[in-house]
């Protein structure tokens, strides 16, 4: 899937509202439930290769209402880019030690932010990378929605420091969610399994890391030598509502073209990327 329909699909969801995120408890252990993801990858023995965390909501109308040309949408998102900036995690070693990576600022692409200012219905768009070589994408998106503008904001941020994603994750709510409404973020780990597996086995292995990590399992899919399952963990906090069924857990596993070993995937409440 690529990234332009990634963005497209993320929007039909805050649009519609399909996403109904309902808390666990009134503050979801957000530490420990990441913590599940790094477990399954450790019970699949994967090597970790990255993360990735999304983010998206809509202004409140107040808020939306006070976006009243380019220029302040513009604006809005190199303040949500200098909120990024002040509160990134610092990158750290294997030991725990703080890399000496120099201040976590962020250089926004000008080609990037040029390419989305062509005219006032665009998007405008921002995208860098963090002092820790994490990259960002910044999306804000004005729709008309019953007679009235609704400003939409998607978050993407990923690299190959997953527990300093994992942290900057955590922090991500408490930094963005003031003005905003129907907000609703996801985080992933993507890793490898250095052997071959048929189908069959990478479905018994998705249910098994369910189930190792005290879930339940819920819904699964197929496609060739993909399998996505999903699932209900009480440790990851949120989820959302799929009919009687609690989500908020998405394993997925594929076979690498190239070298015959097994991709894998942890997400909550699912993998919101392409796999």
């Amino acid at each position: 899937m690529s990234r332009k329909v990634l963005f497209v699909f993320i929007l039909f969801f805050i649009v519609g509202g399909i996403f109904f995120m309902l808390p666990e408890t009134s503050s979801p252990a957000v530490e420990s439930g990441y913590q599940q993801l790094f477990e399954v990858m450790e019970m699949a023995g994967a090597v970790i290769t990255g993360g990735e965390l999304q983010y998206w909501a809509s202004l409140q109308q107040k808020e939306s209402s006070e976006v009243s040309d380019r220029h302040d949408l513009e604006e809005l998102a190199d303040d949500l880019v200098a909120k990024l900036t002040g509160f990134l995690p610092e990158a750290q070693d294997e030991s725990g030690k703080v890399a000496d990576e120099g201040p976590a600022v962020v250089t926004i692409s000008e080609g990037k932010k040029a390419l989305a200012a062509g005219g006032e219905n665009l998007p405008v768009q921002r995208e860098g990378q963090f002092g820790n070589g994490a990259k960002m994408k910044l999306l804000l998106q004005p729709l008309d929605q019953e007679g009235r503008e609704v400003i939409h904001i998607l978050l993407i941020v990923s690299g190959e420091e997953p527990h300093s994603l994992a942290e900057l994750a955590s922090r991500i709510p408490a930094l963005l969610d003031s003005g905003m409404v129907g907000s609703t973020l996801s985080f992933s780990l993507a890793g490898e399994i250095d052997e071959n597996m048929k189908p069959d086995e990478m479905e018994e292995l998705a249910h098994s890391l369910v189930r190792g990590i005290g879930g339940t399992e819920g819904q699964g899919i197929r496609d060739g030598k993909m399998v996505s399952v999903t699932g209900y963990c009480p440790e990851l906090g949120s989820y959302f509502q799929a009919g009687k069924e609690r989500l908020n857990l998405n394993i997925a596993l594929r076979e690498n073209d190239l070298t015959g070993n097994i991709l894998i995937w942890a997400g909550t409440p699912l993998i919101s990327g392409w796999y």
